[in-house]
């Protein structure tokens, strides 16, 4: 898979050097010149933009600030302007909450343009409308295939700490009266818990 990463510090670089190992062509880009050196030595291609490092299938973003995202992002001959249509960016720094509602499902752009793939036009629809009635994809088969996901890993003895996450938000989900749901009433459940009103039961 082509993979274009972002960001070469302490952390990005180590994920950097993990995916060329598993032998992803790899792009690179890093604002300090010296960073993308070793990988460059093992084989990356070195990305003089952030835009000409996503080219590829996935775009990775591993940054220190805000800042920093909205360069790379946002800026001129920044990601969005070379992500090819069915291309995935993944922003893998903490941001804070209001670069996030300014990034937010860009819906607009995400499903009228070049992004007009249908996890963006009907799941981010749903949520934004919490229209969860009647549903695509019911919460009690979200919830049925993640404990069959979890159950094959720990066979292979295979830790999927983010699968038992949502495995817990679903069964808080079910216990809420919501199994009859679309799977994407998740966010009904992040909500509640952040104080919000939903039509669910109060958290335990």
């Amino acid at each position: 898979m082509q993979v274009g990463f972002i960001g070469l510090g302490r952390m990005g670089s180590a994920m950097a050097a993990n995916l060329l190992a598993a032998g992803h062509a790899l792009t690179v880009y890093n604002r300090t010149a010296a960073k993308p050196e070793p990988l460059v030595s093992q084989g990356a291609h070195l990305a003089k933009t952030p835009g000409e490092a996503a080219q590829g299938a996935v775009a990775i973003t591993m940054l220190a600030d805000d800042h920093a995202v909205e360069d790379a992002v946002l800026g001129r001959d920044g990601i969005l302007t070379a992500l090819a249509p069915g291309a995935i960016h993944l922003s893998m720094s903490t941001i804070s909450v209001a670069l996030a509602e300014r990034l937010a499902q860009y819906l607009d752009l995400l499903t009228n343009t070049l992004f007009g793939a249908p996890v963006y036009k009907t799941y981010g629809a749903l949520i934004a409308e919490e229209r969860y009635h009647p549903a695509g994809f019911k919460a009690e088969l979200g919830y049925k295939d993640v404990r069959l996901a979890l159950s094959a890993a720990q066979g292979l003895e295979v830790p999927m700490p983010l699968a038992s996450l949502i495995a817990d938000r679903f069964l808080a989900l079910l216990a809420a009266r919501g199994s009859d749901l679309d799977w994407s009433a998740l966010a009904l459940i992040a909500k509640r818990d952040a104080g919000g009103e939903t039509p669910l039961g109060p958290s335990e």
